[in-house]
């Protein structure tokens, strides 16, 4: 039980610690038109551009799976979180983020690639760091897995992560 707590208040923190929603609606549009902009060019035009880890975003580490529903993250709301009662402690990251384009908090459970990712930006990294960075240590466990396909699959979680409000592109 205590698990669910500290995860429950760690939501609530996070709530309290947003900015005022009028400050959240200009940030949006800022935002919103960056981030779409950034989206739309070349791969090879941004690879070098600094990302990081959104202002609006933690993570959340517990022993059982408390994340909500957020079909974006493909959680559908048919779970029985009851069964975190019966089943033994294991280890679930989530990450808390604001989504901005509803201006609405969700949590995304992370899997190892995502985890892989968010590590990697502890500071403002560029597109092909972070993808060198998340292979080489995938690479280490996993040395057949395909590179190129890989690569693919990396670039369309950080899009995601972009586009989401999970990762933000680093003007300052």
């Amino acid at each position: 039980m205590g698990d669910v707590l500290a995860y429950e208040k760690t939501i609530l923190e996070f709530r309290h610690s947003l900015p005022d929603i009028s400050f959240l609606k200009i940030k949006w549009e800022i935002y919103s038109l960056e981030v779409n902009t950034f989206l739309q060019i070349p791969q090879t035009d941004h690879a070098m551009k600094l990302l990081r880890r959104s202002r609006y975003c933690i993570i959340l580490e517990s022993e059982w799976n408390w994340a909500e529903q957020n079909e974006y993250a493909g959680q559908l709301n048919n779970r029985d979180l009851s069964i975190n009662l019966i089943t033994p402690a294991s280890y679930f990251a989530v990450v808390l983020y604001l989504y901005i384009h509803q201006n609405t908090i969700r949590e995304h459970l992370l899997d190892t690639i995502n985890i892989l990712i968010m590590d990697t930006l502890e500071e403002p990294m560029n597109i092909t760091s972070i993808i060198d960075t998340v292979i080489s240590q995938i690479s280490i466990y996993h040395p057949e897995l395909d590179e190129v396909q890989l690569t693919d699959l990396i670039l369309n979680r950080i899009r995601h992560f972009l586009y989401h409000g999970i990762l933000e592109i680093a003007n300052e």
